[in-house]
């Protein structure tokens, strides 16, 4: 099963959390996706991910729940 490690920075790429691996889910239509959760709060996060296998692959989308605090 292909995996793809993400972690992310809060500070411009100065420092990076720890890596998380995740499996790459593939549903019935042959489409894969890895979901994240639970993500915490920041301001201009960076994400950055490297995948298990040698191949190429595309981003298609991402979304994010947002919202204001009080």
């Amino acid at each position: 099963m292909s995996k793809v490690m993400i972690n992310f920075s809060d500070d411009g790429g100065r420092t990076w959390s720890a890596e998380e691996w995740y499996d790459i889910e593939t549903n019935g239509n042959g489409e894969q996706r890895v979901v994240l959760e639970r993500q915490g709060a920041s301001y201009g996060r960076i994400y950055r991910h490297r995948h298990s296998e040698d191949a190429s692959f595309t981003i298609i989308e991402g979304n994010a729940d947002i919202s204001l605090g009080t």
